[in-house]
């Protein structure tokens, strides 16, 4: 048998560590193991719907730091809906190359020790991996996993393998599945190998997951909702067509600030010195940020570059008129030949001068941006219908790409932004089950703007007439780069708590407390810690350290 944790509502491993207190819990985990292993390779024979359970092994406990110990647990591993379709156009050691081979992967762990809690793992870019389904919380990196917390994780590549790339999109079927499709049948897939496994079906269910993970989980939301009881949904790409034309956008208006090869190529990556970002930044951050430098409130962010333009004999510490006027075309948000916006604004923050940033935005004298790369790769492949052949990032028209990802055909019967979006504002259903939603999003995110993700909560309210924030909650990252990282970045908070305390003792989350420079290159004290605010409340300085949470209060409302 397996052990169920007593009192399921226990949480942060409290079952695992109350077993490992007390000799006669432990040594029944231990005797249990045997008997739980032999019924974890049961589960190879299971029938899953239009599925194959392709192995289950038992897994032996991990011990190490809190983000790399894992409890004794059974691994599952499992496609469903394999087929043949039609092969994606990839490139293997420079030759050209098919894969028409495609089904949804997944992966499921069953701790020995179970909390009666059920933990999807979003995905991120373009997919096409099984993550090792240990429940990683992405605003939580250093701390315990979901399965060390006693929760069930699945995880799963959304229907299409890495070595398809973005390739899959040629794929009528890969793509729904890659929007949205492949997660009704891997949750209801986990849950059958859960209810197999223990006897009885998850009491609670969650989903989280940041960038095209976000997306994923306010899909799980919308369309599955349900099946859900608790959303994280962290920098959600809930728009990613129209984030991909801005990333097209951005290269564009960029390149035109930028200096050329001898060979007429664009040098992107020095459109901007280092100099000229951290120029910016700590201007915004000067203009933008609360008393103690932190900007809670990026839509109310008032900054204008031309402060910084040279004037007549200035050199240094200032931009040039074209890179003034780059910034605005981006900042300013995406938009077609008459003017009409295609995506949302930027906000400029103090990560403007981070890594993360350039890497997306401009890259490097090495490396291409990210926007050149996957952001050109999906918006040919995946968002374009039907998909392109050629692809040039510098010449496309935006209109023409607006255009495609509302475009039907009869082979590709739904447009991009209809199995992509995941704006909807109907939670009448998930509302009603006592379904909870928390959403984060980093202020210097240079892939999904945090404006979109306020223009959604708002617009969220508005339909639900100040109730809103009883089953939905946004909370602003300060400086927080694409899902961590930033030079005054708040980026660690326990976010999984927070839901759970909501969704199981209807507790309702206030302040997170964020603890600053989870990534390398921070500029925040080590162990700064900050208050983060539902929105649209800000931290308010109030007495003691400047370095600790508990000396401020949330305001405002």
């Amino acid at each position: 048998m397996v052990v169920l944790a007593a009192g399921v509502a226990g949480y942060s491993g409290a079952a695992l560590s109350a077993s490992a207190s007390s000799g006669s819990a432990s040594s029944v985990a231990r005797r249990d193991a045997d008997s739980s292993a032999q019924m974890c390779a049961r589960l190879a024979e299971s029938a899953i719907p239009d599925g194959t359970v392709t192995s289950a092994k038992w897994v032996d406990a991990v011990n190490g730091k809190p983000s790399e110990t894992l409890p004794a647990h059974c691994l599952v591993e499992g496609v469903l809906a394999s087929r043949t379709g039609r092969p994606a156009p990839v490139t293997v050691n420079g030759a050209a190359s098919t894969n028409a081979q495609y089904g949804i992967h997944f992966q499921l762990r069953l701790p020995l020790v179970w909390a009666g809690r059920f933990f999807y793992q979003g995905g991120g870019g373009s997919d096409g991996v099984v993550l090792p389904a240990t429940g990683t919380i992405p605003s939580w990196r250093d701390g315990p996993r979901a399965l060390a917390r006693g929760f069930a994780v699945v995880s799963s590549d959304a229907g299409h393998t890495a070595d398809q790339n973005v390739g899959f999109g040629v794929d009528p079927q890969a793509r729904v599945d890659y929007g949205y499709a492949s997660i009704g049948p891997v949750t209801r897939a986990a849950k059958q190998l859960i209810g197999a496994f223990y006897g009885i079906g998850p009491k609670h269910s969650y989903f989280a997951g940041c960038s095209k993970g976000g997306q994923e989980a306010m899909e799980a939301m919308q369309r599955y909702g349900s099946e859900y009881d608790g959303i994280i949904a962290g920098d959600p790409g809930f728009r990613l067509p129209h984030a991909a034309i801005a990333q097209v956008a951005d290269t564009q208006a960029f390149s035109r600030a930028a200096p050329r090869a001898s060979d007429g190529r664009v040098l992107l990556g020095q459109a901007f010195s280092n100099a000229d970002l951290n120029l910016v930044a700590t201007a915004a951050r000067a203009r933008c940020g609360n008393s103690d430098g932190f900007d809670y409130r990026p839509d109310t962010c008032r900054f204008d570059p031309v402060e910084l333009q040279c004037r007549a004999g200035q050199t240094e510490q200032c931009l040039r008129p074209a890179q003034v006027t780059a910034l605005h075309e981006v900042f300013d948000g995406a938009k077609s030949s008459d003017g009409r916006p295609l995506y949302a604004r930027w906000p400029y923050d103090s990560g403007i001068g981070s890594a993360n940033w350039r890497q997306w935005k401009l890259g490097d004298s090495t490396n291409p941006s990210l926007a050149e790369t996957l952001g050109a790769g999906s918006m040919q492949y995946v968002f374009s219908t039907p998909p392109r052949d050629t692809f040039d990032i510098q010449t496309v028209s935006l209109d023409d790409l607006d255009r495609s990802i509302y475009r039907k055909t009869p082979e590709y019967p739904q447009s991009s932004v209809e199995f992509m979006d995941a704006d909807s504002l109907d939670l009448d259903g998930f509302r009603a089950r006592g379904g909870k939603l928390l959403m984060y999003h980093g202020g210097s995110d240079p892939v999904f703007s945090v404006l979109d993700s306020i223009d959604y909560y708002r617009r969220l309210s508005e339909k639900y007439r100040a109730r809103a924030d009883a089953f939905a909650r946004l909370y602003i990252v300060p400086g927080m780069n694409h899902c961590a990282g930033g030079d005054y970045a708040l980026d660690s908070f326990d976010s999984l708590a927070a839901i759970v305390g909501w969704v199981e003792r209807g507790t309702p989350p206030g302040a997170l407390v964020a603890h600053a420079g989870s990534q390398s290159g921070s500029q925040l004290p080590a162990g700064m810690t900050r208050p983060l605010c539902p929105y649209p409340q800000t931290a308010r300085y109030v007495k003691g350290d400047v370095n600790d949470a508990s000396s401020f209060v949330c305001v405002g409302s």
